[in-house]
């Protein structure tokens, strides 16, 4: 059973081409896992949620998807440009 779903790109589910694909997966992926949630305690055992993940560079509505995604606001994380574990070198070559 699939236990965690990682949405990188998160972003594109405002896209018109991609955006309502994106949208469905990431809903029955959650739908399945109340399903499965449900069945499992019906029979008293123990089912896990799904985790969701959700990345993005560029997310404008941060709350607003991490609320989707059924996150606490607490576990809404921002970093920004300059959290980097691994210093970034950024060059320019030509010719």
């Amino acid at each position: 059973s699939i236990k965690l779903l990682m949405i990188d790109e998160i972003h594109f589910i405002a896209d018109e081409e991609r955006g309502a694909t994106l949208e469905a997966a990431v809903c029955r992926m959650k739908s399945i896992s109340s399903w499965r949630q449900q069945q499992a305690r019906a029979k008293g055992e123990e089912v896990h949620a799904l985790r969701l993940i959700g990345v993005s560079a560029t997310v404008p509505n941060l709350g607003d998807v991490g609320e989707w995604l059924g996150a606490s606001p607490c576990n809404t994380c921002v970093f920004s440009h300059e959290f980097r574990p691994v210093p970034l070198s950024i060059q320019v070559l030509s010719g």
